[in-house]
């Protein structure tokens, strides 16, 4: 059964609008769906990384559309990742054009079969398609052995190159450098 609620006239008139909860829950429901389909469409929309495809995948949205858990992004070329995100948790910054993301894990497959891992406590996705920043305890871990550890980190999907300006140690199986 739908329930009613009575809103009052904003102009400041004693008239009344009936709303049916039903409809109005659908459109809500329908609403993070839209948000988040917009937010995709910037990230990988048509001319972003050379008009490869992106699988998305989300677990759960939250009602008010800025948050969603269980994550994963997957962009591909020819059939084969290029790279994938995935995080537990995301949240939009309203008016920024960043999504932040927790506990983020990103896989960038190279040419020739190198595999590099990004892991950190967060992580901030730009809406426009733009890098990727990933700071707190961040950790790279390559298909070679070797391991950069830093507390931020910069991921260009365009360029599909990592940088940093912040302190570093590298770890390869034959040296460390501080």
């Amino acid at each position: 059964a739908a329930r009613s609620k009575s809103l009052g006239d904003r102009r400041g008139g004693t008239g009344s609008m009936t709303i049916s909860r039903g409809p109005v829950k659908a459109v809500l429901l329908l609403i993070p769906l839209l948000v988040v389909g917009v937010v995709i469409w910037h990230l990988f929309g048509p001319g972003r990384q050379g008009g490869a495809g992106l699988d998305v995948a989300v677990d759960t949205i939250a009602a008010d559309g800025l948050s969603a858990t269980g994550i994963n992004l997957v962009q591909s070329a020819g059939g084969k990742p290029v790279w994938s995100l995935s995080a537990p948790r995301a949240e939009q910054k309203p008016d920024t054009g960043v999504t932040l993301v927790y506990d983020p894990e990103l896989t960038v497959h190279r040419v020739g079969g190198l595999k590099v891992t990004i892991t950190s406590r967060q992580g901030e996705v730009n809406d426009n398609g733009g890098e990727m920043v990933f700071t707190e305890a961040v950790r790279v871990i390559d298909s070679l052995g070797r391991q950069l550890e830093t507390e931020k980190l910069r991921f260009s999907p365009e360029r599909e190159e990592l940088f940093t300006e912040a302190p570093f140690t590298l770890q390869a199986p034959a040296y460390v450098l501080h």
